[in-house]
């Protein structure tokens, strides 16, 4: 198996799940700030400010995606205690190519559980803010509905996706672990 360098594994392993979170965590912050005050919370040039809503858009977006796995269920069992030594078997066997398309499936995982839910609690936020408005306050007018509704369906579609995808992830465990103990048969 060909190593590959230390900086694809930073941003494989690390760097990229990590934008996502903070996208999944800033997506909301943006969201819910633009429902309730019509603003733009990002700040335009680069300032503490931005710093501190990189960080919480971060670890909002990391809470974000465990609030998804536990509301939408992706694989049947949550951890098995071989994991790590089928992970070690794994790596060891089988070639490079495999392991980098089975590493693609799973932050696409990470990417449909986190943008998907940020997605649906933002335009379900946003659906209920323009709700309470429109019946309560008398506003007459949503302005936003129609991007209220797009959040929505795109997070209801990107969950569906993640859980497809969790699904084909443990059809692909179960059937190189099955490989693995014909070859030690």
């Amino acid at each position: 198996m060909s190593e590959s360098t230390w900086i694809e594994r930073f941003y494989t392993h690390f760097l990229g799940r990590d934008l996502t979170y903070i996208y999944a965590g800033g997506l909301f912050i943006c969201v819910v700030e633009y429902a309730l005050y019509y603003t733009n919370p990002i700040p335009q040039e680069l300032s503490p400010n931005l710093i501190g809503f990189i960080l919480s858009s971060y670890f909002l977006g990391f809470s974000i995606r465990e609030i998804g796995l536990k509301l939408f269920p992706l694989r049947k069992k949550a951890f098995d205690k071989t994991d790590l030594f089928f992970h070690q078997k794994l790596i060891k066997k089988y070639d490079s190519k495999i392991l980098d398309k089975y590493e693609r499936m799973i932050y696409s995982l990470a990417i449909f559980t986190s943008v998907g839910t940020s997605s649906l609690l933002s335009g379900g936020f946003m659906l209920l803010v323009g709700l309470y408005r429109w019946f309560l306050q008398a506003i007459h007018s949503i302005d936003y509905i129609g991007l209220a509704l797009g959040l929505v369906l795109l997070g209801r579609f990107l969950v569906n996706d993640g859980i497809k995808l969790a699904r084909y992830l443990e059809e692909q465990d179960e059937a190189l672990a099955d490989d693995m103990l014909s070859e030690n048969r």
